[in-house]
């Protein structure tokens, strides 16, 4: 069962990253391929995710069955955005964006918000499935990691091959499709799932030890001593009091307003010396989330081993680094932003892309993909990945 809803996010990540690339695509044809179109793309995306994520923090007795239902959803908010981005191509559409300021944004929010809601309000229902107390610290890293593999996977398809060979339409079909795909997986062991977690969210009571409690009551202190050693062996995966979590807040939003930045910066830079295509936004954006996928993994080991803070702390110094170093390698590696052109066909172009996009930004993507998974870990394990 656990096996299906771990290929379920997966699939999600694939249908959401490809999702990403097309209503990039998208959005460039009726709004122009600027860096205002790309800036507002990506916001409206991270702030659905932000605000599904926020709406489905509270924990469900049914979270797989939950995790089904958006998966559909997310598969009708695609349908809706193809609605949207066809309707903006009309005249009156495009005379009403030319003459309103701030209308093309919000166009791209009425587009891609609806699906993106529901994309980020998958990551409580399943993390609260999958990754319940006491598990966080390495399967929410895990399932972080997995989701990202998927995205790849639907950066790869949507932005290289899938729309040159089955046309724009039919690929937003295929995202859409392997989202259903995931909720109608999902729906299939939700009912065994959801027992589980009920289950597991149940105290266990056993009265039937009550009479051993006197003949262990002499070994009651050694017992309390072992318990004192434990808690000081774990101080790492204690709650954080409302302070800590206050500053824990700061480090995950200040996190995340950098990494999107440096990514739109990357992507600023990048078009400087390579070809304004999709093929080049696509080659970035499939090394970062390598990255992130990378580092995700990296944190799911390292919490084993380690401490959270140690692990977070880390990551971020590493991510800092790296960043600095990247863009000195990327001045140095391009002559001093000389064009990087074609030479011998698009296969060898974009494998060139790749490698200077490894080489520059990779580093930096694979220390932020450690960050927040640390995070996590320093929240606690009290509530699983439900409520971080």
């Amino acid at each position: 069962m656990s096996v299906v809803l771990w290929t379920c996010y997966l699939l999600s990540g694939a249908a959401a990253l490809a999702l990403e690339m097309l209503w990039m695509r998208s959005a460039a044809l009726v709004l122009g391929g600027t860096a205002s179109t790309t800036a507002a793309v990506l916001a409206c995306y991270f702030a659905g995710l932000a605000l599904g994520a926020a709406a489905a923090a509270r924990p469900t007795a049914r979270p797989a069955r939950r995790y089904a239902r958006l998966e559909f959803a997310a598969a009708a908010g695609a349908a809706w955005s193809v609605v949207v981005f066809t309707s903006l191509r009309s005249d009156a559409a495009q005379h009403t964006l030319a003459i309103l300021p701030g209308s093309a944004f919000v166009a791209i929010a009425i587009a891609i918000v609806p699906a993106t809601l529901c994309f980020g309000a998958t990551l409580p229902a399943i993390g609260q499935a999958l990754a319940p107390r006491g598990t966080l610290r390495w399967r929410a890293a895990l399932l972080y990691a997995l989701n990202t593999v998927g995205a790849m996977l639907g950066i790869a398809a949507a932005g290289f091959g899938l729309p040159a060979a089955i046309g724009v339409l039919a690929s937003y079909g295929v995202a859409a499709a392997a989202s259903a795909t995931a909720g109608l997986l999902a729906f299939s062991v939700a009912h065994a799932v959801d027992l589980r977690t009920v289950a597991a969210s149940v105290p266990t009571s056993s009265p039937q030890r009550a009479p051993k409690e006197p003949a262990a009551a002499s070994s009651r202190p050694e017992r309390q001593a072992a318990s004192a050693g434990g808690r000081a062996l774990r101080t790492a995966r204690a709650e954080p009091d409302d302070a800590s979590r206050a500053r824990l807040y700061l480090v995950a939003a200040a996190s995340g307003a950098l990494g999107l930045g440096l990514e739109v910066l990357w992507v600023r830079f990048f078009a400087q010396v390579l070809h304004n295509s999709v093929y080049s936004f696509t080659a970035v954006t499939l090394v970062v989330v390598a990255g992130l996928a990378l580092g995700a993994a990296v944190a799911a080991l390292l919490l084993r081993r380690f401490s959270a803070r140690a692990v977070a702390s880390g990551a971020l110094a590493a991510c800092a680094i790296t960043t600095l170093a990247g863009f000195w390698v990327f001045i140095r590696s391009t002559d001093g932003l000389a064009y990087v052109g074609m030479h011998t066909g698009l296969g060898e172009y974009l494998c060139r892309i790749v490698l200077l996009t490894a080489a520059t930004a990779g580093p930096a993507a694979a220390a932020s993909g450690a960050i927040l998974p640390a995070l996590w870990a320093i929240w606690g394990d009290a509530d699983g990945a439900a409520r971080p």
